[in-house]
């Protein structure tokens, strides 16, 4: 289960090989999903904001990697290390935050419980890739002198582009709320 970012790239478990095919669901009129104890895949937004509520629904345990549910309130935002202990079986649906503040948390959350932390400031720098495969074919495109549809504004190539995604409250990106 992917999402078309995905389709055709192949994805290793421990337990098979599969080739991503796009989301599926397991009935022709596509209101049945089922058979999942628990499903964990990064997804686009939009793909979970769709899928991940019917998964649930039938009893699925969903681990979102995407920004979907990140500041929703009903949702917990788990980093397993640090506030695992909050999770009961209700918790269908499970936020991560992003890599920059799980790698974060997980310095800091000792600190935090020895002395106390009120407030943190941090400056990340995302890659091209982290926009998508139409971003990392821009920015090859680019390299090699040719056109390329525009997934920015602005040139990619050897650029720091002022945002990584859509602009939001006070002129933050979403990336920033996170």
């Amino acid at each position: 289960f992917t999402d078309n970012l995905a389709i055709g790239v192949e994805s290793r478990f421990i337990w098979e090989l599969e080739e991503t095919n796009g989301a599926q669901t397991n009935s022709k009129d596509g209101n049945e999903i089922g058979g999942f104890f628990r499903y964990t895949k990064s997804l686009s937004g939009s793909t979970s904001t769709t899928f991940a509520p019917r998964f649930a629904e039938n009893g699925t345990t969903v681990i979102d990697n995407s920004s979907a549910w990140r500041m929703d309130p009903s949702k917990k935002l788990i980093v397993p290390e640090i506030n695992a202990q909050e999770l009961n079986k209700e918790d269908k649906i499970i936020a991560n935050p992003n890599c920059s503040t799980i790698q974060m948390v997980m310095a800091l959350a000792p600190l935090h419980k020895a002395y106390g932390i009120k407030r943190i400031v941090v400056s990340t720098y995302q890659s091209v890739s982290g926009t998508g495969k139409a971003a990392v074919e821009q920015m090859e495109a680019e390299s090699r002198g040719e056109d390329a549809t525009k997934v920015y504004p602005y040139q990619i190539f050897r650029n720091a582009l002022p945002h990584c995604d859509v602009f939001e409250e006070a002129d933050y990106t979403k990336e920033e709320w996170k």
